[in-house]
């Protein structure tokens, strides 16, 4: 899949789906599904406009939003999704100043042959754009411009800010269900203190970015992907107190694998909440409860 900029002029024919996509979430895939579709029968490229960083930060002027999938992992979720390319562009003031005119104005410098969006997209500074003129101004184009109307669930709107509610209070099932796929957490595999090593449950760890959205705190149970291999796992995400360590960790114990992933970048993937973390007395007291853990995994 080809990553470009939106600084870019697109010669090729391309059919763009329109927005954040900050979670990819099962409308953002109905989107992007139709997107693929009209591309197909247009003989086009389907391309994904998106940002590489948080435009809440910009916004709300603040640091302490957090996006729940980081750029990368959206980018793999787009070629999953078959996408052909992403156009991103970073959200900052120079973005954020551009006018609807100016805004419409650079994306149809590119070779567009189909537009795509929800009926809430908007566009320009202070968002003044609205999907009416956006449909307008493809309309005067010869584009062809498809607007999807409001996807719920339950009668809630289906959005990144519930599926935020949702992980954070640790529904995973409920929070897979809206994002179409498995909660993932991708990073490079690095050294933890080797506990498990010497109790026999051997763990990959991974350093929690404080700038994505994690699951509530506890133990799960899912899948660990090396190099496309995807491997059950017990997944323990938050503090270790049993051996009074209160940073926030991520780590996974996969069954049936016993390779060398440090230095590498794995893909956690998260289906279903397990248990809450709790302090055990011993380490045999632990190690019993890993043991009925794993079990629990095997047969899931």
């Amino acid at each position: 899949m080809q990553v470009c900029s939106f600084d870019d002029i697109i010669k090729e024919p391309i059919v763009v789906t329109l927005g954040f996509f900050d979670c990819v979430h099962v409308a953002h895939r109905r989107l992007i599904d139709k997107a693929v579709t009209l591309a197909k029968e247009k003989d086009a490229r389907c391309a994904v406009l998106t940002f590489d960083n948080n435009p809440r930060i910009v916004l709300e002027k603040t640091s302490k939003s957090k996006l729940i999938y980081d750029f990368s992992t959206r980018c793999e979720i787009f070629g999953e999704l078959n996408v052909d390319m992403v156009i991103k562009t970073t959200f900052d003031d120079r973005f954020a100043a551009l006018t609807e005119q100016e805004f419409l104005a650079k994306l149809f410098r590119n070779n567009l042959v189909g537009v795509v969006c929800g009926f809430d997209y908007t566009f320009g500074s202070n968002k003044k754009g609205s999907v009416k003129e956006l449909k307008d101004y493809c309309n005067t184009n010869g584009v062809d411009c498809i607007v999807f109307e409001r996807q719920d669930f339950d009668g809630e709107k289906i959005s990144t800010r519930y599926i935020n509610g949702l992980l954070t209070d640790g529904k995973i099932e409920e929070a897979n269900l809206l994002l179409g796929d498995r909660y993932r957490y991708s990073g490079v595999v690095v050294h933890g203190h080797e506990i498990g090593r010497t109790i026999g449950f051997r763990t990959v760890n991974l350093v929690a970015d404080e700038n994505v959205v994690l699951v509530k705190n506890g133990v799960y149970y899912g899948f660990v992907e090396v190099d496309g291999e995807k491997y059950k796992a017990i997944v323990n995400v938050g503090r270790r107190p049993t051996f009074n360590d209160d940073n926030t960790n991520i780590e996974a114990h996969l069954l049936n694998f016993n390779g060398d992933v440090y230095g590498r970048r794995i893909t956690v993937f998260f289906e279903k909440f397990m248990r809450e973390q709790k302090h055990f007395d011993s380490v045999e007291e632990l190690k019993l409860q890993l043991k009925k853990d794993k079990e629990t995994a095997a047969i899931l």
